[in-house]
């Protein structure tokens, strides 16, 4: 049976994310839980920032991985500040599909 609701701090994983090799631990450590979870919340208080190189190998390749509809499904972020939220935004558009 699947459990409601997971959160996620990424607190433990230090003040300031960066680097695409904490990005991937973070991200296979979501792909491990995904299926047993119905939301995961991502809690970003305690996180001074993030840079492009994390943010786009935990979250943007899990965007293209699970689709645009699972992502949004699954995904919930909370307390992200405003430097975060705009390296989070820019690392998400880059990876959706652009449309000719």
């Amino acid at each position: 049976m699947k459990e409601k609701e997971l959160i996620l701090k990424l607190s433990k994983f230090g003040e300031f994310l960066s680097t695409r090799f904490l990005g991937k631990l973070v991200r296979e450590k979501m792909e491990k839980v995904w299926n047993g979870y119905e939301i995961i919340y991502i809690d970003a208080s305690g996180v001074e920032g993030m840079t492009n190189s994390f943010a786009d190998e935990c979250f943007g390749k899990l965007l293209q991985e699970k689709g645009i509809s699972q992502f949004k499904e699954k995904l919930r972020f909370q307390n992200l500040n405003k430097f975060s939220e705009k390296v989070l935004i820019k690392a998400l558009s880059n990876r959706l599909p652009t449309i000719d």
